[in-house]
Formats: C-alpha cells, structure tokens, sequence
C-alpha cells in the first residue's frame, strides 16, 4: 500500500501583511451602518447647518426688501423728475417759438444804430451846452456888475450850483476876472474878450439858429423812440413813470427857481456904439 503524502503549512502569523491586518480597526455592527445611526452621529452638525442657513435666507431677504423699497422710491423720483423735464422742455418751446421772431444780429444791429445816435445825440448836447453857456457869458457881461450873475457870490453859486460847477470846468477865467468901467463892456461884446468860454458867434445866423434846431428835433424823436419801445414792451403804465425821469425842460415850461430883483435901469448902451445908457437909481 501506498503511504499518503504529508503536506507542510506555513503559518502567516508571523507575517507583516498579518500584523498590518490586525492593526485595522474592526468593522461596525450592520446596526451602525443604518441611515438613522448615520444621521443621529452628525445630528448636532445637522442642526448647526439648519440655523446657519436660516440666518442667511432671513439676511438675504432683509436685503431685498430694502433694495426692492428703495428702487420704488427711486423710480417715483425719476417720473417726478420725468414730469419737471417735460415741463422745462414746453416752457424751452415756447420760449423759443417766440424768440424765433427775432433774430441776434438785427437786435444787435439796432441796438448799435441806437448807440451812434446817443453818442451823436450826446455830442450836439455837449456843443449846444457850450454855446449857451457863451451866450450866457455875454449877455451876463452887458449886466451891470451888481446885477450879473457869473460872480464871486454865494447867492447865486447856491441857486445855480450845476451851472457854476460846470463854469468852473469849463471857463475858470470867466468867475477870476472881472475888469472895471468902459474896458468891461468893450471887451465884453468882442470875440477875444477873457470872459466866454469859445468866440462870439451871431445869435441871428440863420443856420445856427436851424442847427439847434435839428439838435433838439433829434433828442425829441430819441426820446419818443425809447418811449414807445418801452411801452410795447412794458404796457402802458410806463409811461407815466418814463416822465417821472424827463428834465421839466423837456416837459413843460418850469417856473424859475428864484424870483427876481427889480431894479430900475434904462434900456440904454454903456457903450456909446450901441446907444444903450443905464441910470441906476440911489
């Protein structure tokens, strides 16, 4: 008979890849591994997660609210702000259908025009002022002295203080000299006499005379121009206030500021040339 053969095992406890098996950890019962025990394990992590995102959702929707409140309120301030601009913008049209009327360049072109004539206005006004004031000179010097007005006195630089004002510019000479006698009133009826303020001209030249009269014509129609342009455009209540503003010369006769003196004196020349003679009674 034949002998059965032995067989010979190695044991493996002695082996590294058995020492490394047993230092694993042991596997959980089934009953561990169920979805409850899971979930129970991480049940306070569960609940921390919960509450962390309830505090989220409740800023979050905290935020809306607020952003969604303050886009209302902005678009009612922009339809408040769309009516204005539609109202500003019908106003604009109107006003610049109206302006169409007039034209820059016109308006500009008339007020130029109505400057040259102020300034030629102002001119003549200026020769014409001048030129009574001449005559004024002269016929003060056929005054006796006593009697004429463009002198040292208080009285009349108190009653006339514009036209001394304007002497005292003009012709300083006039109110320093005062010659005596016959030379005065020699002097004073010559062109080169140190009383007038320019030459003596011919009160009875017929182009001079038409020449102020032209002069005055012209500050007439400046005035009447101004006037109804005013009251187009103001109404016709400026009127009554536009003459509140006129020189009483230019309205009506004014009344003299001072009443004078009377004094006999003959109507007869200190010159013998003239045959005029003065006596004046004592």
């Amino acid at each position: 008979m034949r002998k059965r053969a032995r067989y010979s095992f190695v044991s493996v406890a002695n082996e590294n890849a058995y020492k490394e098996l047993r230092q694993l950890n042991r596997l959980p019962s089934n009953k561990r591994l169920v979805q409850n025990s899971i979930f129970y394990a991480v049940n306070k992590e569960l609940l921390q997660v919960k509450e962390g995102v309830r505090a989220v959702y409740d800023v979050i929707a905290k935020d809306t609210e607020l952003e969604d409140e303050q886009m209302n309120n902005v678009e009612i301030q922009l339809k408040k702000s769309l009516k204005k601009v539609r109202r500003i913008y019908k106003k604009t049209q109107e006003y610049r259908s109206e302006n169409e009327k007039y034209e820059a360049s016109d308006l500009i072109d008339s007020a130029a025009i109505g400057l040259n004539s102020l300034d030629e206005t102002a001119r003549r006004l200026e020769v014409t002022i001048d030129r009574i004031v001449d005559k004024m000179t002269q016929i003060d010097a056929t005054f006796p002295e006593k009697n004429r007005l463009l002198s040292e006195e208080i009285f009349n630089q108190h009653h006339y203080p514009l036209f001394f004002e304007h002497m005292r510019v003009k012709c300083p000479q006039v109110l320093k000299k005062r010659p005596l006698g016959n030379e005065f009133y020699s002097r004073a009826l010559t062109s080169e006499g140190p009383f007038f303020c320019s030459p003596n001209t011919n009160a009875n030249d017929p182009s001079l005379r038409s020449e102020d009269e032209q002069i005055a014509e012209s500050i007439e129609e400046t005035i009447s121009r101004y006037r109804r342009t005013k009251t187009k455009e103001h109404g016709t209540s400026f009127a009554s206030k536009f003459d509140a503003f006129i020189p009483p010369t230019l309205r009506e006769a004014s009344l003299p500021v001072i009443s004078t003196t009377f004094e006999t004196v003959s109507t007869k020349s200190f010159d013998p040339s003239l045959s005029y003679e003065t006596d004046d009674v004592k």
